[in-house]
């Protein structure tokens, strides 16, 4: 195993460590799913077992769904053992790895994507940012 990391260049907002916490912990950890519940997917129970096993997969799938839909998304930055969010429009995002080149074409802005940052806030209920254009680290092991 080595280390790895990366830039990140996104259009959006980002909080700090620990930022973005609800009753089920880190939104980081859970956005996805909370996507999926709030397109009407029915949580699985928590028990997987081959009882279950279809629930769970239908729920997956939802999540899949629900986040290849969205428009945005929400990424991490700093370093696994302190992870700090980001909220991005998907369109923005570029990553490139130590030792690799990406060139950047354009730091326009499309005029739908703070609606589309506002509504995904409002999802994921985190305070809203002015979105600005952000160039990040990520390092982990």
């Amino acid at each position: 195993m080595g280390t790895s990391t990366d830039a990140i260049l996104f259009y959006g907002f980002h909080g700090d460590e620990g930022a973005w916490e609800d009753e089920e912990g880190l939104i980081i950890n859970h956005w996805k799913e909370r996507l999926a519940v709030l397109a009407g997917g029915v949580k699985p129970p928590l028990e997987f077992n081959e009882a279950t096993k279809a629930a769970h997969v239908a729920f997956w799938d939802a999540e899949r769904k629900a986040a290849e839909e969205e428009r945005c998304e929400i990424g991490v930055h700093c370093s696994d053992s302190a992870p700090m969010p980001f909220a991005c429009v998907k369109a923005s995002m570029t990553r490139t790895s130590r030792g690799d080149a990406r060139e950047i074409l354009s730091l326009g802005v499309d005029p739908t994507w703070d609606v589309a940052l506002r509504v995904f806030a409002e999802k994921m209920d985190i305070s809203w940012q002015e979105p600005k254009w952000w160039l990040v680290s990520y390092w982990s092991e």
